[in-house]
């Protein structure tokens, strides 16, 4: 399920003149939703290749949020 800020952002992107940033917003989503089950598939192993697994999704989780954010603040400032 996708959190409401998400959702808010994916909903904000409708239109034929965001068709291209909707889709990127839309694939950012399904990475960031990727990571987290597979984080969540991961919690309590402590081995040291499932902690560092856990460090980069957690680093990928992150920075695929920020992009998303970022085309949030573009599309809001009119696409500047």
């Amino acid at each position: 399920m996708v959190p409401s800020g998400r959702l808010r952002i994916l909903d904000a992107l409708e239109g034929d003149e965001h068709r291209w940033t909707r889709l990127r917003a839309e694939r950012l989503v399904e990475k960031i939703e990727r990571s987290e089950r597979r984080l969540a598939e991961l919690e309590g192993a402590t081995d040291p290749a499932a902690r560092a697994l856990r460090a980069n999704l957690t680093e990928q989780i992150r920075m695929a949020e920020q992009s998303l954010l970022g085309i949030a603040r573009v599309e809001a400032s009119g696409g500047k």
